[in-house]
């Protein structure tokens, strides 16, 4: 199949993913796989989980994106919470960021 989207393996043949659910995703020619890549930015919650995909939806309800050098954000702030509560308060602040490990 020929793609003008880049991939990490430029020129391989890798499958074409149709759907997913819970940890596994179907390609299109009807193949299973487990789903065991959390990658670099994302983790592994599983697919079409009913409680993950009703937060995202509420969330997009209310606001897609802010930018967090110019807002604060309720749910951010809770997180932030949630998380030092997590570590029995060992940790005081938390940072919210990404890192782009491609190239260019």
């Amino acid at each position: 199949m020929t793609s003008n989207a880049l991939f990490y393996q430029a020129g391989a043949e890798l499958p074409l993913i149709s759907h997913a659910q819970g940890i596994y995703m179907w390609d299109t020619q009807g193949k299973r796989y487990m789903d065991g890549c959390s990658g670099a930015i994302t983790c592994s919650l599983g697919h079409q989980h009913p409680a993950v995909t009703a937060a995202m939806k509420a969330q997009l309800d209310q606001v897609a994106f802010s930018y967090r050098t110019q807002f604060e954000s309720q749910v951010a702030i809770d997180l932030g919470d949630a998380l030092v509560a997590l570590t029995g308060e060992q940790l005081h602040k938390v940072f919210f960021c990404w890192q782009w490990l491609g190239s260019g």
